[in-house]
């Protein structure tokens, strides 16, 4: 699998792009630095996902010290292996709250909301978590910035179909981008 290289956001408006939704676009980031310069903090027990991106992405050194670890760690007795969360997805998850918070409270900014209303995009899956961090007013914006975002993506959408039809190809990402609307950018949960 590959992994970008981190950018390192410090603050969710380094992250606006266009059409992206600025949470997955940091979270992706965070989530690449946890890969690619993992520095030995605890970060096992790890799900099937990030055992294959630390597998190639990380440093080769630090993957083949955690790898021994963990080959060590083999218990075929079932129940006495602890139920944990994966360490990155445990990381990833406590990132993710404080930048829902963040955007929150930049949300409640009006020239953030501004911009988003204009150009932004939020994912289906964090447009959920935030809005019980919104006040009633900003949930009622952030539903129409979602709002526009599914209409720009149907419209897309259809008139692929409707290209299809007549044998035209081309709408490179169309698909890509109504996935990430729908579900966050690829290899976030």
């Amino acid at each position: 699998m590959r992994v970008q290289q981190p950018v390192h956001y410090k603050q969710i408006t380094e992250a606006l792009s266009p059409g992206a939704c600025p949470l997955c676009v940091v979270l992706r980031d965070f989530q690449a630095s946890c890969i690619r310069e993992a520095d030995g903090r605890k970060v096992e027990p790890l799900c099937n996902f990030h055992m294959w991106a630390l597998a190639g992405a990380a440093k080769a050194e630090l993957a083949a010290r955690l790898f021994l670890g963990l080959l060590g760690k083999i218990n075929l007795d079932e129940s006495t292996r602890p139920a944990k969360a994966c360490g990155i997805c445990l990381r990833i998850s406590e990132e993710e709250s404080k930048r829902l918070d963040e955007f929150a409270e930049r949300f409640a900014q009006e020239r953030f909301r501004e911009w988003m209303s204009l150009r932004g995009a939020v994912c289906v899956p964090h447009a959920i978590k935030l809005l019980p961090r919104l006040s009633q007013d900003l949930r009622q914006e952030l539903a129409g910035i979602l709002s526009r975002r599914m209409k720009e993506l149907k419209e897309e959408l259809e008139k692929l179909l409707r290209d299809a039809k007549s044998g035209q190809r081309g709408h490179e990402g169309i698909l890509g981008r109504v996935a990430e609307t729908l579900a966050a950018q690829r290899g976030l949960e």
